[in-house]
């Protein structure tokens, strides 16, 4: 995971100062819930990766925490603004 976030910061120009001993995969998701395990040739929902809490801060250790593939391609590129109004959005289109 840190190889390929030293090659994403370089690709995007933001720093990088992680070292492998700062990464640390947790059994569940932190946000999903859901557990965590390194897929079979290719992204699984349960894929443990690396999410910048500020994109522009770059792959520093206090800017990145370990989540899961499908809550990390979830939230892409989205403000919590915007995650909260589709949240709620959702809510109430289910329960009225």
């Amino acid at each position: 995971m840190v190889h390929a976030a030293r090659v994403r910061a370089k690709r995007l120009g933001v720093p990088c100062d992680l070292q492998p001993g700062d990464i640390v995969i947790p059994d569940v998701c932190p946000v999903l819930g859901i557990r965590l395990e390194r897929g079979r040739g290719g992204w699984a929902d349960g894929s443990p990766s690396m999410d910048r809490i500020t994109p522009r801060a770059g792959y520093v250790k206090s800017n990145v925490r370990v989540i899961s593939w499908r809550a990390n391609k979830l939230k892409s590129n989205a403000t919590a603004r915007e995650l909260y109004a589709i949240a709620r959005w959702m809510f109430v289109e289910e329960h009225g």
